[in-house]
């Protein structure tokens, strides 16, 4: 039925006329923009691809330094470590809404084993501990 058919349709008026009017009508329509919430899980689900990336790649130079006690072999696990951590503190900085958001968020968490917030020598808390504390703050809202 072509929309012209549908219109005339409901212009007999009728519950059969009205559907079919609404079928062809809403066939045609262009879906919606995504929610904000879906939108703003969407940036934590990109980073959580990110922060695999970068995960895997500390965890390779990781294997090549093993034995090598070099400045150059500390500095390469340094640059590596400083990538995925870049990650983590974007995904911390980014409310979750959505149980996938959580997800990357608790991705997030497990790849911190000690590390610390800030770079000074005081034991803040751990990156890990503020990701733990959003994700039981986050998940009160999220929704099934």
């Amino acid at each position: 039925m072509t929309r012209r058919e549908a219109l005339s349709h409901l212009g007999k008026g009728g519950a059969a006329g009205l559907l079919a009017a609404t079928a062809v009508l809403a066939s045609q329509c262009q879906p919606i923009a995504a929610p904000a919430a879906e939108l703003a899980d969407a940036e934590l689900l990109r980073l959580g691809d990110e922060l695999l990336t970068a995960w895997k790649a500390e965890l390779a130079v990781m294997d090549e330094t093993r034995d090598d006690k070099s400045d150059e072999a500390s500095a390469r696990d340094m640059a590596a470590y400083e990538v995925r951590r870049d990650v983590v503190e974007k995904i911390a900085s980014i409310p979750a809404t959505t149980a996938a958001g959580l997800g990357v968020k608790c991705l997030a968490m497990a790849t911190c084993e000690i590390d610390w917030a800030s770079d000074d020598d005081t034991p803040e808390l751990y990156i890990g501990d503020r990701l733990s504390a959003q994700i039981r703050r986050d998940a009160r809202g999220v929704s099934a």
